[in-house]
């Protein structure tokens, strides 16, 4: 039995070669089907990022899969800070060196999700599980990102367990119908319904 082909890198699509590199090691995400929908597996390395992504501002969305609700899993943080966002037994967190900043509603989704997470500097923030009501908190923070996949949680880096199909990152906080615009071209991509 062989194991899968392991992902070496992942490319930037939006014309500005930022691709990003994928630590060394046998815990590589690798391609599967999962439900019959094509992702990377991640069970123990992270996807390093080639810039820093601010908390502030900025929107995340995440198609992925957990394999286990009641785990810890890093989606995207910091590979030398406790930074980031992470869905911890159902709920998601945001972390700002530390402190749990951001919301934490339990989900009411399962399986395959978009979770989205919108920060302005000055403003209100929100997260969204597949174009749901938005849920507000406030995040003040100069902290980025710059992993997909882990965060530096207490001194030893964590990794997501479960299969991410895309992430896509904007350098701001997107308007109400650019979310709704996001979240529907999403939702057709990979088949789950929105409003």
């Amino acid at each position: 039995m062989s194991l899968a082909p392991r992902l070496r890198y992942w490319f930037d699509k939006s014309g500005q070669a930022q691709h990003a590199s994928v630590s060394t090691g046998p815990f590589q995400p690798y391609p599967t089907l999962a439900s019959g929908v094509a992702g990377l597996q991640f069970s123990g390395a992270a996807v390093q990022l080639p810039t820093n992504i601010p908390l502030e501002p900025m929107t995340v969305m995440l198609v992925f899969r957990q394999s286990n609700d009641g785990l810890n899993h890093p989606l995207m943080g910091s590979r030398t800070r406790f930074s980031g966002i992470a869905m911890e037994f159902g709920r998601l967190r945001v972390y700002s060196n530390g402190q749990a900043v951001g919301a934490s509603t339990a989900r009411t989704v399962t399986g395959l999700t978009i979770t989205t997470v919108r920060t302005a500097a000055g403003a209100a923030d929100g997260f969204q599980y597949n174009g749901g009501a938005e849920t507000v908190f406030n995040l003040t923070s100069s902290e980025s990102m710059n992993w997909i996949g882990g965060m530096f949680v207490a001194g030893v880096p964590k990794y997501f367990v479960g299969t991410i199909m895309e992430v896509v990152i904007w350098g701001r906080s997107l308007s109400s119908s650019e979310l709704q615009a996001a979240h529907r071209a999403l939702g057709a991509k990979w088949g789950i319904s929105v409003p």
